[in-house]
C-alpha cells in the first residue's frame, strides 16, 4: 500500500465518525445528509488520485465510472434539493 494510500485510508474513519447523527428535525437530517455527500465527494477524489496497479485498470475504471454515476443522477446532492 502506497504511503499516500495509507495516509487516506488511517483518517477516513475517524472523519466519517465526527459527522454528528441527524435529530428528529428535517434541518438536522438536511445537515447530516450535506455532510455525508461532501465526506463521500472529498473520499471519492482521494480514492481517485491513487496509484492504479498494474492489471486492475479495467476494474478500476468500472468503479470510477460507478461513482461518477452517482454524480450524474444527483444521488450525492439530494439532501439540498430544496425542503
Amino acid at each position: 500500500m502506497s504511503p499516500r494510500a495509507r495516509a487516506c485510508a488511517g483518517t477516513r474513519p475517524a472523519r466519517y465518525a465526527a459527522i454528528v447523527p441527524p435529530g428528529n428535525s428535517h434541518a438536522s437530517v438536511n445537515r447530516f445528509i450535506e455532510a455525508v455527500n461532501a465526506f463521500s465527494t472529498k473520499l471519492a477524489a482521494g480514492i481517485k488520485a491513487l496509484h492504479v496497479p498494474p492489471g486492475d485498470e479495467a476494474t478500476v475504471a468500472d468503479n470510477m465510472r460507478a461513482t461518477d454515476g452517482l454524480d450524474a443522477d444527483g444521488l450525492r446532492t439530494c439532501g439540498s434539493a430544496g425542503a
